[in-house]
Order: C-alpha cells, then sequence, then structure tokens
C-alpha cells in the first residue's frame, strides 16, 4: 500500500443528518400536516355542501316541471323523477353521490298527494365527513323558494347555502 491509500481510509468522511436535524424536520412536517389536513376535510365538506344544495335545487325544479305537467299534482315518489329510491321508501332518495339523502313531503312534513300546494325538500347528511359536519347537517328547500338548514343538534344553522 502506498501513502495515497493510507490517507484515503484515514479520512474521516462524514455524510448524513445529524438526529436533531431529522427530528426539526419531523416537528415541522407534523405541525404543517395538522394544519393542512383539517383543512382539506373542511374543504372536501363544503364542496360536497354545494352539491346537495344544488342537487335539492335540482329536484324542486324537476317537481315544478312535473306540478305544471300533471295538472298541478306534485310527485310523490322519486321514480316519478327519474330516482331509483331502492329499499328506500318511495318519496326518498340518496345523492348520485352517495353524501345526501333527499326526502320529498308536504310542507306540513307529511307523504305528497293530490291537494299539496307546497312541496318541502329536505336533503340530510349520510356518510363519511359529511356526517361530522356539525354546522350543515340538513339542507330544506320549498317549493314558496324558502331555504333553511340546520345543525347536528337540530338547531337553525347559517351560511350553509352559500
Amino acid at each position: 500500500m502506498n501513502t495515497n491509500d493510507l490517507n484515503q481510509y484515514s479520512v474521516n468522511r462524514q455524510s448524513g443528518f445529524t438526529m436533531v436535524e431529522l427530528m426539526i424536520v419531523l416537528i415541522i412536517l407534523g405541525v404543517l400536516s395538522s394544519i393542512a389536513v383539517p383543512t382539506y376535510f373542511e374543504h372536501v365538506r363544503e364542496s360536497r355542501r354545494a352539491d346537495a344544495t344544488a342537487n335539492i335545487s335540482r329536484v324542486l325544479g324537476q317537481q315544478e316541471l312535473f306540478y305544471g305537467n300533471n295538472g298541478s299534482n306534485y310527485a310523490s315518489s322519486a321514480s316519478q323523477l327519474g330516482y331509483a329510491s331502492g329499499s328506500l321508501p318511495a318519496n326518498t332518495f340518496d345523492t348520485e353521490e352517495g353524501h345526501y339523502r333527499i326526502a320529498m313531503q308536504d310542507c306540513a312534513g307529511g307523504a305528497i298527494d293530490d291537494t299539496d300546494e307546497c312541496i318541502r325538500l329536505v336533503a340530510t347528511a349520510l356518510s363519511g365527513s359529511q356526517t361530522k359536519d356539525a354546522n350543515c347537517q340538513t339542507f330544506v328547500i320549498d317549493s314558496y323558494g324558502a331555504r333553511s338548514s340546520t345543525k347536528s343538534g337540530g338547531s337553525s344553522s347559517s351560511g350553509c347555502w352559500n
């Protein structure tokens, strides 16, 4: 062996990160994720709220069209509007996305019949994170255009239709 070979082995080369540097990076990632993940889920819940309001507004429009075409009677079952209720009651169906269940009622909360002059549509949160949306659990709209929403405890909520 010559001296160049010995120098190559005796040089103390350090590479990589220290434990302190790694811990600092992990702490920073933890703080960022604790902020980002809840914000992401709140954004998802808000976009699903928009789906709920769009769905029941669309169904209300279909009900008004049905009313005009069928001698001043509202559709009493989901199938009359082209929705499959499956094993649910005839006046109830799930949205295409599956996050809300829409119920069609008369404005007093009962079944729709030939004498009703007012109907009400209620969209209720169904699945996953939507059921954790404490501020906007249900959306209600009636044929007079009145809109409301309720929190998970049943009390009135504002800002859900925005």
